[in-house]
């Protein structure tokens, strides 16, 4: 099955969060680095996938991404 480059990235990043936000949110910045993808394209697809349900936003200095499910 094909998957275009948006949907790519966003199942590399939903992995990466799985493998390294079990303790704290991760941060995008450190999820776009490890991907090599642009920081603002994927900040992007990250938001989609927290209104989709998928995974979980925590604002502030210590925000980022977790899984909504663990």
């Amino acid at each position: 099955m094909w998957l275009n480059s948006t949907a790519q990235n966003a199942l590399r990043a939903v992995l990466y969060v799985a493998e390294h936000g079990e303790d704290a949110p991760v941060r995008v910045d450190d999820i776009a680095a490890s991907l090599k993808s642009p920081r603002n394209y994927l900040s992007k697809t990250m938001h989609a996938l927290t209104r989709a349900g998928v995974l979980h936003s925590v604002r502030g200095r210590h925000g980022g991404f977790q899984l909504a499910d663990p």
